[in-house]
């Protein structure tokens, strides 16, 4: 299980011996996600031709895939209203869309009803997430039903430096809790929301070090998972079957 969320789903739905249900956290490598990186100026200058309406404008992040639990919705109507006060501010969702769907379609309608149709920026598919989340002032996550297994963009952007907003439940809290508490949010309260981004907009708390989720931890700890079940599995073989000698 890759969070004490997940674990905790698993042991209350399925039928599954407690000892079975290994806790190994995601992680982070701390160097593709390095403290204080910041994308280039080649970078930033191929952003801005491709999306010029960037240029002066403090960015807000929400990374991920367009599925509707990614709060997608929450994070426009967010945007839209902070506008009012924090004029500079631009949302930007960095993520592709399933091939055939009208979300899209159903989130720029909801743009253009919250009168910020020209402050959010699809980024559709991207091989350049680090670079978007380095460059954002803040990097939300904004997953409800259900919440996020474990959360790893958090994690990376809380690497490079960057300060996150996110709704308090499932593997996200975990972080939140280890790493970065200023940025948690009680799910769903869209007025705590927009508190607390107003409040990280004006001076947000500083990401911590060091990182508690590295990748290489979580690997060895997936490995021993793996060489526990072949040594189980080496044990079964031996044990007779019927309680007699061993061949």
């Amino acid at each position: 299980a890759v969070s004490e969320a997940v674990r905790a789903y698993t042991l209350h739905n399925y039928d599954v011996e407690a000892d079975r249900v290994k806790l190994v956290h995601g992680g982070a490598d701390e160097q593709a996600f390095p403290r204080g990186y910041r994308p280039d100026s080649a970078w930033l200058k191929r952003v801005l031709e491709e999306f010029p309406e960037l240029s002066n404008r403090r960015w807000l992040c929400l990374p991920g895939r367009l599925s509707r639990y990614k709060g997608h919705g929450d994070f426009i109507n967010l945007v839209a209203g902070l506008v009012g006060d924090y004029p500079d501010l631009h949302g930007i969702i960095v993520g592709a869309g399933r091939e055939g769907s009208r979300y899209r379609d159903q989130l720029e309608g909801l743009a253009l009803d919250g009168g910020v149709v020209d402050r959010i920026t699809f980024t559709g598919e991207r091989d350049d997430i680090r670079e978007w989340m380095a460059a954002a002032e803040l990097v939300f996550s904004l997953c409800s039903d259900p919440p996020e297994a474990f959360g790893r963009t958090v994690l990376e952007a809380l690497c490079l430096g960057r300060p996150v907003v996110a709704w308090n439940h499932g593997g996200v809290a975990e972080i939140l809790q280890r790493m970065y508490p200023f940025g948690a949010v009680p799910p769903g309260n869209t007025g705590a929301l927009r508190a607390q981004t107003a409040t990280f907009l004006d001076q947000a708390p500083p990401a911590p070090l060091p990182n508690a989720f590295p990748l290489e931890e979580s690997m060895r700890r997936t490995e021993a998972v793996y060489h526990e079940v072949l040594e189980r599995r080496r044990t079964e073989k031996r044990a007779p079957a019927d309680g007699g000698t061993s061949k």
